[in-house]
């Protein structure tokens, strides 16, 4: 079962991860922002008490820098050309740096009002995408009344300030018997002293 320590190796699933974060941003037209002072910025003048907005889906396909093909779901487009010819550099959360382009990321907002939880988030995205793929064979649901599987159409999201798909079918078909005696083995934690654990793991960020 992948773990945090197999990141490193499996660069492609944070690729998805960006991808899916710029594809289907969240918060579409960005969190808006006051500003307290008047700004030049490219040439544009802010003026004091004004509301700027970051403006996700603008940012997020900009063919300049993401390609001509920016409504595809591509996450290749995060894979560095030659990452095979460098030295991996791990950073602290255990992205593979070597192997992911930094491109431009609007799903935890920016500068000095990024979020602070957008690690944990990263992390999570990661580890339930990797564990997820590992696990299962995922298909479409069966419609009820045509009884034919169901088509998911990407572009229907909720409306609002912050925009989600709508439920849609899927059917999660473990990969083998082998996943269910996996899980079951490794999700027994209930003799655990878990407190050992989150200090065990505090020292080992600390060394890092």
């Amino acid at each position: 079962m992948p773990t945090f320590e197999d990141r490193p190796k499996l660069a492609y699933i944070d690729a998805i991860a960006s991808e899916t974060l710029r594809w289907r941003p969240v918060v579409v037209g960005g969190v808006p922002h006051f500003t307290k002072k008047e700004d030049t910025y490219m040439g544009y003048y802010i003026p004091a008490s004004s509301i700027v907005l970051g403006n996700a889906s603008a940012i997020t396909r900009d063919e300049s820098v993401f390609g001509e093909d920016v409504d595809a779901f591509l996450p290749e487009r995060w894979l560095a050309d030659d990452a095979d010819t460098k030295e991996h550099n791990i950073d602290a959360c255990g992205f593979n740096t070597t192997a992911l382009k930094d491109l431009p990321h609007t799903g935890f907002g920016f500068g000095r009002r990024v979020c602070t939880g957008r690690i944990i988030a990263r992390n999570q995205l990661f580890i339930q995408m990797a564990r997820m793929l590992w696990a299962f064979n995922v298909d479409a649901g069966i419609n009820e009344v045509t009884g034919e599987k169901h088509k998911v159409d990407d572009m229907d999201c909720t409306e609002g300030f912050v925009t989600l798909p709508r439920p849609f079918k899927a059917v999660y078909h473990p990969r083998g018997q082998w996943v269910t005696d996996v899980i079951a083995e490794s999700g027994t934690t209930h003799d655990l002293d878990h407190a050992a654990i989150l200090d065990g793991a505090k020292k080992e960020r600390a060394k890092a």
